[in-house]
């Protein structure tokens, strides 16, 4: 049985309010990363505890915006989800490499 993998998006602290006034859809966010990190690491151990691999995926700013704009794609929750899965599944591939 192949194990299930998921990414799930990780912030910088330091740019968690910048990352916050610059998305398309601000009012989803915690508004601090205090409140994020905890409902973050929860989802984390829900995932797990059913035995689902989590990567977390970082997203830089100035490289998921350039990503939204490459893409078309306005910088929201769905634009998120896709950056992460690309990034989840470039991070499996190359790991499946070193494994091959």
């Amino acid at each position: 049985m192949q194990n299930i993998v998921i990414g799930i998006a990780w912030y910088r602290e330091s740019e968690w309010k910048e990352f916050r006034l610059r998305m398309a859809d601000p009012e989803i966010f915690d508004y601090s990363y205090a409140d994020w990190i905890i409902g973050a690491q929860q989802s984390i151990q829900e995932f797990e505890s059913q035995g689902i691999i989590v990567r977390k995926i970082p997203i830089p700013i100035e490289e998921f915006l350039s990503w939204c704009k490459k893409t078309r794609r306005a910088p929201d929750g769905p634009s998120r989800a896709a950056y992460v899965a690309e990034k989840t599944k470039e991070n499996e591939d190359k790991q499946d490499g070193c494994r091959a």
